[in-house]
């Protein structure tokens, strides 16, 4: 069950990096007057702000997944999703202008090819 609670976090977050749609409201009243002959000032401000995440992911899997030694025993998974399956997710992105999908497609696949390119010059061995 530790394992399926850490999978399911990540893949979570994973989707809220992709996209997250937020909705706030501020409230701000202030008020300024005389009550029985004494004068008063009152102020009041609320926030209240919401996230939400909708987003399907294809092409994730889990690339580690451990359990730690020291009591808890807390259970992490490590969730990636490839460039190619990240591009055909941009593509999908409704809410996005095709200018917009088309420059975020090309900010992804450069970074991608640099996250390669640093692999290879420390030897890690690229998922």
């Amino acid at each position: 069950m530790a394992r399926t609670t850490a999978l399911s976090r990540a893949r979570a977050d994973l989707a809220r990096n992709l996209e997250t749609r937020v909705q706030a409201m501020i409230k701000d009243y202030q008020s300024q007057g005389e009550d029985t002959g004494k004068e008063f000032t009152e102020e009041r401000v609320v926030q209240v702000s919401r996230q939400l995440t909708d987003q399907s992911l294809t092409g994730t899997r889990v690339v580690e997944s451990f359990l730690t030694k020291e009591e808890p025993r807390d259970h992490y998974s490590l969730v990636c999703i490839d460039a190619k399956s990240f591009g055909d997710l941009v593509q999908q992105m409704n809410s996005l202008s095709q200018t917009a999908r088309d420059a975020l497609k090309k900010r992804a696949e450069a970074e991608f090819s640099d996250m390669d390119t640093q692999l290879e010059k420390s030897g890690t061995e690229q998922p």
